[in-house]
């Protein structure tokens, strides 16, 4: 996903950009931070880097595992997916049905594996200038996740109304929390 990513952003994206990284990609965005050291990131309804197992279980702990297990399915060649009514539920509850039959076209199979065995991803907690959760979130688990982030990171994370995926349900909500973010980032930072 980093090379992917990095290929698709050179030259087109200012070497201190925000990098957002959601759901997965919070554990996709720091190994990119690495590669983009002027770079700093946020987190939006994202998994947290670790360094050890003690660190991934912080972060399984307040991820709503069995719901989210029971919604995957598998197909043929052993990929993950989810169903178009299980999609729905898990990320787009809260989605005008167009928008969120759009949405679950544009899903792909993950490899189950990849997923599961992600190996040590260091967080560079130094770098994120924000966390974004929501609070109808059926993944992610607001208050515990939120928690962890102080713990972890020091940052109170803004919390905004819906589901998992924000900018769909809720767009101006999270433009404004961003814009909060980068403003309050940039006057920390000088």
């Amino acid at each position: 996903y980093v090379k992917v990513v990095q290929e698709t952003i050179a030259g087109k994206v200012a070497d201190d950009a925000y990098l957002v990284g959601h759901s997965f990609g919070g554990l996709v965005v720091p190994r990119l931070a690495k590669l983009r050291p002027k770079g700093r990131m946020i987190l939006l309804c994202a998994a947290y880097g670790h360094t050890g197992e003690a660190d991934s279980g912080d972060m399984r702990s307040v991820m709503a595992l069995e719901t989210f297990y029971s919604w995957i399915e598998s197909d043929a060649q052993g990929r993950s997916f989810f169903s178009h009514d299980n999609a729905i539920k898990a990320f787009f509850h809260d989605v005008q049905p167009d928008l969120a039959d759009w949405a679950v076209s544009k899903l792909r199979p993950h490899w189950a594996e990849a997923m599961a065995k992600v190996g040590p991803v260091e967080p560079h907690a130094d770098r994120v200038a924000g966390i974004v959760n929501c609070e109808d979130d059926r993944i992610i688990l607001c208050e515990p996740h939120s928690a962890l982030a102080r713990k972890r990171y020091g940052i109170d994370p803004i919390i905004l109304p819906g589901s998992h995926s924000p900018f769909l349900s809720h767009p101006a909500a999270l433009a404004q929390a961003f814009d909060r973010i980068v403003k309050a980032d940039a006057s920390k930072r000088g």
